[in-house]
């Protein structure tokens, strides 16, 4: 047995310590404002008191998730708490109740998130170290999220058709991605979570996923091009319908949504602006095969929803040595570098008809398929 001397800071900083309690303290668990940031803490909760402004809001990282904090020693009463580590320097505590109108149902999964939010309240408490008065910090990551979407409001309510168009693209960063029947995506923008479609991200098809494109932590370029405003009611989720669960708690929470619709299409070259130019200036491109049809034969994609009779050139036949294409590089979406020899409005059909040379595959690309036919 070691004496107290001996014990290394470590073991003296859980020796005797209990974690199978149901509930915490919150006060034992939270940290203080940092001494030299107190009064940088005081004066923004100071000006967010007198004037609800972007300038009253804070930015930071969600860094933790309490699942059960009493707020006292002798409460029943439980809480979910965030941890934010602000950009000032300090963190701030932000209770389930004011985590925003469009938490998940699991609170934890906002862990890692950046937010926006405003400074509610600072307590004081007595640090039992050194006796000291002390202060915590609490906040609102609704009300900053009203304040902001509020901002966005205004500024584009009166927009007209195109208007969009001239504003300045903003920088968000892709966080959640389903890729589900109904496929969204979740993007972060300056502490707000806009949700989107991938439609409206870019030119996407079955050979050209949008799962190739976008990705969790990708920065993105994008328009604002409405604010859609909603009051959510007690009791119906953020699109007016009941909630699944009878004990979820969101359903108690009330407030002001504004929803950002956003575009990234203008911000890209539209696919038949690239077919045009692979067209007249014979380049060499990379390509999938879409489809391989029994009359008329492969179909490759040259650009998203555009596909071309597809004719294998005799380098690419000599390096198949027997092989060929079939229903599982349809299946696949095989990549393949092509050159377009001729494309032909076709008004019967309002499509185009056209044909391109299969050269080769894309270096270092293995294709692992059963081979029974080449065209």
């Amino acid at each position: 047995m070691k004496s107290k001397a001996e014990i290394s800071p470590e073991i003296a900083a859980f020796e005797g310590l209990d974690n199978t309690n149901q509930s915490v303290n919150f006060f034992d668990v939270a940290t203080y404002v940092p001494l030299l940031l107190e009064q940088v803490a005081s004066k923004k909760l100071k000006w967010s008191e007198k004037r609800q402004n972007v300038q009253t809001l804070l930015f930071g990282k969600i860094m933790q998730y309490f699942p059960r904090i009493a707020l006292s020693q002798d409460s029943k009463a439980v809480q979910s708490f965030l941890k934010v580590k602000s950009d000032d320097g300090f963190d701030v505590y932000v209770t389930q109740r004011d985590a925003g109108l469009s938490q998940p149902a699991k609170l934890s999964d906002l862990v890692g998130q950046k937010t926006v939010l405003t400074l509610t309240n600072l307590v004081a408490v007595t640090d039992p170290k050194t006796q000291q008065n002390r202060l915590v910090a609490f906040g609102s990551i609704q009300n900053g999220q009203e304040i902001l979407g509020r901002h966005f409001y205004e500024e584009y309510k009166d927009l007209k058709d195109d208007d969009f168009l001239q504003k300045k693209p903003q920088i968000g960063t892709i966080s959640y991605i389903s890729d589900s029947e109904k496929p969204f995506i979740r993007v972060d923008y300056n502490g707000l979570t806009i949700t989107t479609t991938p439609g409206r991200l870019g030119y996407y098809s079955d050979s050209f996923p949008f799962t190739d494109d976008l990705k969790v932590g990708k920065e993105i370029s994008f328009l604002i091009k409405s604010v859609v405003k909603t009051e959510k009611q007690i009791g119906l989720n953020n699109n007016g319908k009941e909630y699944h669960f009878s004990d979820d708690r969101r359903k108690n929470l009330s407030g002001t949504v504004y929803a950002l619709n956003i575009t990234r299409k203008p911000l890209l070259t539209a696919p038949l602006d690239q077919l045009k130019s692979l067209y007249l200036s014979h380049a060499l491109c990379s390509a999938r095969i879409a489809k391989i049809d029994p009359i008329r034969g492969i179909l490759v994609e040259v650009v998203p929803g555009v596909q071309l009779k597809g004719y294998v050139s005799d380098k690419l036949r000599l390096k198949f040595n027997g092989q060929y294409f079939d229903q599982m590089d349809a299946f696949f979406h095989t990549p393949v570098s092509v050159q377009i020899t001729n494309i032909e409005p076709n008004y019967e059909t309002n499509y185009l008809n056209g044909r391109v040379v299969m050269t080769d595959l894309p270096q270092g690309f293995a294709r692992e398929t059963k081979p029974e036919f080449l065209m």
